[in-house]
């Protein structure tokens, strides 16, 4: 999934059990736009645009992902707690 700028980008395989919940706060409180109506893959990745590295405090699930953030030259790369899917 990439942004509309085209400056951040994410690979994830997984599952993000509470990204709904994700979703209603990005919604509620920092009126985030979402293209979809479902897509765990687009929580992370508009959760990353608004709380960079603290999205991972906030995931729920099973999942290993990767972001380049061109805009601000980094690549994040993370797993669930539990390691359950490889990086």
């Amino acid at each position: 999934m990439i942004t509309d700028d085209l400056l951040t980008i994410l690979t994830l395989n997984g599952e993000i059990y509470n990204h709904m919940i994700l979703r209603n706060e990005l919604i509620e409180k920092h009126n985030v736009k979402f293209k979809t109506d479902h897509s765990d893959s687009e929580v992370v990745l508009q959760g990353y645009l608004v709380w960079g590295t603290d999205i991972l405090n906030k995931l729920e699930g099973m999942y290993a992902f990767t972001i380049l953030d061109l805009k601000n030259n980094k690549i994040l790369i993370a797993r669930d707690k539990l390691g359950e899917k490889p990086i």
